[in-house]
């Protein structure tokens, strides 16, 4: 299976695993523009596309944002996605903030088969891990699965309650607050975003392939 991701176009080949391999009733993907470190400031631009026009040279997702013509921005994948019957879901997906360590993999590992997750990607990006299932997720399984990622961010040393960071608390927060209301996207709300691409000069690298769950 790691064959069908190439290092240089992972973020279109997941994209393009999970729709055309896995989860063929997925009819749009939404896709988020927005600057680096300004995230969630009301900046950030919305996209639903049709899956047909997610790839290819002239309609790649990027052409959707060019019109804005920022000279920094990321581009990340939203965690709810539209089916073919016109109800939505979502595709799991955390983003972690713990060192690139084969420990912080194990421990990443372990905890997203305690959540219930079986299938799926771990990905290395510039300073931690992202991870991306290939199974979809209704919302109350959603939901339920950020908070038992979550609450391993917490635990107690001599009876004091402390931070371990396992997972980015930001992308919890985010995902539990954001909302949007543009055409089309009307009461899009309580989704994840990871950033697919480079944001060079903030972000020099784009996230690939690290290994199956």
């Amino acid at each position: 299976m790691e064959r069908c991701f190439r290092m240089r176009n992972f973020s279109e080949d997941i994209l393009r695993y999970i729709v055309e391999r896995r989860q063929p009733q997925i009819s749009d993907l939404v896709f988020v523009l927005y600057t680096p470190k300004c995230r969630g400031k009301d900046n950030d631009v919305f996209r639903k596309i049709p899956v047909g026009r997610c790839w290819g040279k002239r309609t790649h997702f990027t052409n959707a944002f060019r019109e804005h013509g920022r000279e920094v921005f990321a581009i990340a994948i939203c965690s709810r996605v539209f089916l073919r019957d016109g109800t939505t879901t979502h595709i799991p997906m955390i983003d972690f903030d713990c060192e690139r360590t084969d420990e912080s993999v194990n421990l990443i590992k372990e905890k997203l088969k305690a959540a219930g997750e079986e299938e799926g990607t771990i990905i290395l990006t510039e300073n931690s891990f992202q991870y991306i299932g290939f199974r979809l997720m209704n919302d109350a399984r959603w939901l339920d699965f950020l908070g038992k990622m979550f609450v391993d961010n917490l635990g107690r040393v001599d009876g004091e309650c402390v931070e371990r960071r396992l997972v980015d608390p930001y992308f919890i927060g985010y995902t539990l607050t954001r909302r949007v209301d543009q055409s089309g996207l009307e009461n899009y709300r309580f989704f994840g975003c990871l950033r697919l691409i480079d944001a060079w000069p903030v972000k020099k690298s784009r996230p690939t392939f690290y290994r199956l769950l």
